[in-house]
């Protein structure tokens, strides 16, 4: 029984030192644990980390975990001593200032995710655009395994920052953003290069200059010419110097380049002539105008690119370039014909005669699928 007398006594004198304190405030204050002030900076401190400021204001939330450590080490210091000697001054001043600093930090995160999300909304934008104008470009202009690696790139880098951003990770959103911007404005760099010979002044003056000779040609003898635009994937008809027919066509797969050897898919650019007519029962693309293609000026490029190393040794210049008929499909499927319509071919064959001239010209500089791309991308701001 000592032991509960001993323990009822000491509560009694708690008890009595407590209600004689209240008649002093300041001193029930220094003795009496600050419950509310500890409950409100845990709460505090919850809802800093809740606003992510882990990430988003670590140093503010590390100031306020560490003072919230000390405030509770100080209030169990003072809570195992004799009740007048306590003193929870320190105590209730530590966890006021956790809870100023778990506020701020609360702010801070907000704030700083808030512009971090409008960050990565606008540059989540500007790849979007950049990505889409990359694709178009695609479209018009084949691109080499370089620049389809570069948007296969881009479009992955796109899809995962929507993802990041979607599921609350700006900053990762924005990051990739950047990476699919830059990755789009290397695959339309790359465009560009290989069809940069499409805005290339001094090519569009031969160009021009080789559609003007032709056309002069006709004028003066008052026969057929044919002049083939690949980037306008037109060929016309002109009789006596004047136009008098223009056909949709479809060209080689390798529609960038001119035709440098055999198997390279390209549609050749030179001024040729119609060596042979092939009627419907000799041509298996319904009707054929055949070009003398390798011409002397094409077998002179060919060697002198062999012998410089850009061809290899056992490289052929190829042959058997024909107009011809199973086209107008809309895209460049030919091995480097030039493929019409079957109806344009039957309207085209009866015109020509053997010896008819054919100039085939990559682009006159008024427009067309390539260089219309280039022009585009420029005006878009995708390439500089």
């Amino acid at each position: 029984m000592g032991w509960k007398w001993g323990f009822f006594t000491a509560a009694m004198v708690a008890l009595s030192v407590a209600t004689w304190a209240a008649g002093y405030p300041w001193l029930s204050e220094r003795i009496t644990p600050p419950h509310e002030s500890t409950s409100l900076a845990i709460e505090a401190v919850g809802a800093a980390r809740s606003a992510g400021a882990g990430t988003w204001a670590p140093a503010l939330l590390r100031e306020a975990e560490s003072n919230l450590r000390l405030s509770l080490a100080e209030r169990r210091r003072q809570e195992v001593r004799v009740i007048l000697l306590r003193n929870y001054a320190d105590a209730r001043a530590l966890l006021s200032l956790t809870q100023s600093q778990a506020d701020e930090a609360t702010r801070t995160a907000r704030l700083q995710r808030g512009l971090a999300e409008v960050e990565a909304s606008s540059s989540l934008s500007s790849a979007s655009l950049a990505v889409a104008s990359a694709e178009r470009m695609s479209r018009a202009i084949p691109l080499d395994a370089d620049g389809r690696r570069h948007l296969a790139r881009a479009r992955s880098a796109l899809i995962e920052a929507r993802y990041h951003r979607d599921n609350g990770d700006p900053r990762r959103a924005e990051e990739l953003s950047e990476e699919a911007l830059q990755q789009a404005q290397d695959a339309v760099t790359r465009a560009n290069t290989l069809a940069a010979r499409y805005v290339d002044e001094e090519q569009i003056r031969t160009w021009r200059r080789w559609i003007v000779e032709t056309v002069a040609a006709s004028k003066k003898t008052g026969g057929a010419a044919i002049v083939v635009n690949k980037d306008k994937h037109l060929v016309t008809l002109y009789l006596a110097g004047r136009a008098v027919r223009s056909y949709r066509a479809d060209m080689g797969r390798n529609k960038l380049n001119d035709k440098s050897r055999a198997g390279d898919l390209a549609t050749p650019e030179g001024r040729y002539k119609i060596i042979s007519k092939k009627g419907p029962n000799s041509s298996r693309y319904h009707r054929a105008l055949q070009l003398d293609y390798p011409n002397a000026a094409d077998l002179r490029r060919f060697e002198s690119a062999r012998r410089s190393g850009e061809l290899k040794n056992n490289a052929r210049p190829g042959g058997l370039i024909e107009i011809h008929g199973e086209g107008g499909r809309g895209i460049d499927w030919t091995d480097g014909c030039v493929a019409l319509s079957n109806k344009d071919m039957d309207d085209l064959y009866p015109r020509i005669q053997l010896g008819t001239p054919v100039t085939i010209v990559g682009g006159d500089g008024s427009g067309g699928v390539f260089s219309r791309a280039i022009q585009d991308a420029v005006e878009e701001n995708r390439i500089k």
